[in-house]
């Protein structure tokens, strides 16, 4: 045994790689500790059914009903779908929308 081994009757060489495997050990679970799940992002569309107070112009402010929205929005596809040039993509994407909002009514 010579006084430059860290342990006795074990190489420094073995005492090196313990060392280096702990320090290994201890980046990778310092590297998935940092993990963190993305939430989920969902758009949300706020409907306001009565007039904003203390707003200009408050007397031409109308409520829509949800009716009226849908109806809306059935008139709006029906005219994108005549605007757009005839296609079986579109025209089957816009028809499975107007039976969505058909179906919702």
């Amino acid at each position: 045994m010579s006084e430059t081994d860290i342990l006795d009757g074990v190489g420094n060489e073995v005492v090196y790689f313990f060392v280096f495997l702990v320090l290994l050990l201890v980046i990778v679970i310092a590297w998935y500790s940092t993990y963190v799940i993305e939430p989920v992002v969902q758009s949300v569309i706020l409907v306001e059914r009565s007039p904003v107070s203390g707003s200009a112009g408050n007397d031409e402010i109308n409520s829509s009903t949800v009716e009226e929205v849908r109806q809306a929005v059935t008139q709006f596809l029906q005219q994108q779908q005549l605007e757009t040039p005839d296609t079986e993509i579109q025209s089957s994407e816009s028809s499975e929308q107007l039976e969505q909002i058909s179906a919702a009514e």
